[in-house]
């Protein structure tokens, strides 16, 4: 599936997570893909209610794109979709969950768990930006260590559940 997307030219890093976020939800919309499948892919839990108007992020966090003069080195201005979902199936079994306490939220969470999904793949920042059809040029390193996006996340509490419903509990004992 290949949806043609602007291509964003950036060269603040604060600005990728909003930028990741639109650029998905962009895609999704486009493509008929819901939050909860979308958001689900990343580990992400979004109620089944919630449709993307819902989760218009620019309501919480606005941030304001200008055109600029600056080429892109990239090409194809394509959303890489199979390579989001390669790079996604790297997160481990064991991963969290999340669910963002408040919805607005998501794209920074979401930026997160690609981070981490991305470093484990091997995949470089830069790499993992292309997918999106950003062209990030603020930086010559192309490290993770600059985009510690999953520091930014703080538990407010753990859900826990028991495997198999609770059967092997009588073995604890």
């Amino acid at each position: 599936m290949h949806t043609k997307h602007p291509v964003m030219v950036l060269d603040k890093p604060e600005l990728l997570p909003h930028t990741i976020g639109s650029q998905a939800r962009f895609f999704a919309q486009s493509n008929s893909i819901s939050p909860t499948v979308f958001l689900g892919m990343s580990r992400i839990i979004i109620p089944e209610d919630l449709s993307w108007s819902d989760l218009d992020h620019r309501i919480k966090h606005q941030v304001f794109f200008s055109p600029t003069k600056k080429t892109s080195a990239l090409k194809n201005g394509k959303f890489e979709i199979e390579f989001l979902e390669e790079i996604l199936s790297y997160l481990p079994e064991t991963h969290p969950i999340f669910r963002p306490s408040d919805f607005l939220d998501w794209p920074f969470i979401f930026a997160a768990q690609l981070s981490f999904a991305a470093q484990i793949a091997g995949t470089s920042p830069k790499e993992l930006f292309r997918i999106f059809c950003i062209d990030f040029v603020g930086t010559n390193r192309n490290s993770w260590e600059e985009f510690a996006w999953h520091e930014d996340l703080e538990p407010i509490w753990v859900e826990m559940e028991l495997k198999k419903g609770g059967e092997d509990h009588a073995r604890l004992q």
